[in-house]
């Protein structure tokens, strides 16, 4: 029966898993090491969390959540990203993103521009969202096969927080604009905004939508894309 690991409750530092076809709790598990999770991500035959405050990932067993391995990152890991081949974290401290081979092994350090959070992958690019101190927030473009940069692009001020990819264009949630931003993923180019919830945070593409939180409202949008 397919199974899924949830974030639950960050204050006590665990991970819970829940049975996806009901959303019954399976069970609760507490590490050491997880301090503060802010990410979560299906690799392989493993579950990869983040641990914010602790300067790592914890690798873990999905049948029984046994903690298999921890691999320290950058500081203040925010976002965990899997592309078919590496894992890659965003580190918010250091303004880098590192990338992790599936055994553990830190393969690469990348500069990502300041204070990097989420982190979404389009074929060929890792796409980071800055939230830079100056109130300038960018999108940082890095080549998935060695990590360099190959883009910029300011998408707004202040607070750019979640981001997806529905296959053509990457869209970000600018949570004090009011505002879901949709660019080309080929080039940045051609911005579309499309007026959200006062709060916008979280975003996600289920295949046909995009699905935009409200993390004040406590309410959720959703945005039927058009082409181009």
């Amino acid at each position: 029966m397919m199974q899924q690991f949830l974030l639950e409750q960050i204050r006590t530092w665990r991970a819970s898993k829940v049975r996806a076809s009901d959303g019954a709790l399976l069970g609760s598990f507490n590490y050491p090491n997880l301090i503060f999770p802010t990410g979560i991500a299906f690799v392989g035959a493993s579950i990869w969390v983040v641990s914010y405050s602790g300067n790592e990932v914890l690798k873990l067993r999905p049948s029984d959540g046994a903690l298999l391995q921890e691999v320290a990152t950058g500081g203040g890991p925010a976002s965990i990203l899997f592309d078919g081949t590496y894992i890659w974290v965003s580190n918010t401290f250091d303004a880098t993103v590192s990338k992790i081979q599936l055994d553990g092994t830190v393969v690469g350090t990348f500069a990502a521009g300041v204070d990097p959070h989420s982190l979404v992958f389009d074929g060929r690019k890792i796409w980071v969202v800055n939230d830079n101190l100056d109130g300038t927030n960018t999108l940082t473009a890095l080549r998935a096969g060695d990590g360099a940069i190959v883009g910029t692009q300011i998408v707004g001020h202040y607070h750019a927080r979640g981001m997806t990819y529905d296959g053509s264009h990457l869209w970000v949630a600018l949570y004090d604009q009011r505002t879901a931003l949709r660019l080309q993923a080929s080039n940045g180019a051609r911005p579309l905004r499309v007026q959200v919830a006062p709060s916008p945070w979280g975003i996600f593409f289920d295949g046909s939508s995009i699905w935009v939180s409200d993390v004040d409202g406590s309410t959720v949008d959703k945005i039927t894309p058009t082409t181009p």
